[in-house]
């Protein structure tokens, strides 16, 4: 069991920031959740993180989240949308890369 456990301390993780967001105009909040966002996305998941967990994430407030979150949208670097997966009541908010990101990104 100790043997599980150290190795697992000596696997490296960690957030990829590609330099086409890093250099960006972005403010560094939304580079953040956007290198988040990507990150999750690039393997062909969804984005299922609630704004309170990425502000806990990135130590930041809520409203910091949901001003970020909001300014990604606008400016076409993220898709979001609200979901009911297979008629629940409860809702569901996804988040996926636009496809168009990049190049996006050099418009701004």
């Amino acid at each position: 069991y100790k043997r599980v456990a150290m190795s697992k301390l000596n696997q490296h993780t960690g957030l990829w920031i590609d330099i086409g967001v890093l250099t960006s105009n972005l403010s560094p909040i939304e580079k953040l959740v956007l290198a988040d966002i990507v990150a999750l996305c690039s393997s062909g998941n969804e984005f299922f993180k609630t704004n309170k967990v990425m502000a806990e994430t990135f130590n930041v407030s809520l409203r910091t989240i949901n001003y970020s979150v909001s300014s990604l949208v606008s400016k076409e670097l993220i898709v979001s949308f609200v979901t009911t997966p297979y008629g629940n009541i409860k809702k569901k908010r996804v988040i996926s890369v636009n496809k168009n990101y990049l190049k996006n990104l050099k418009k701004l």
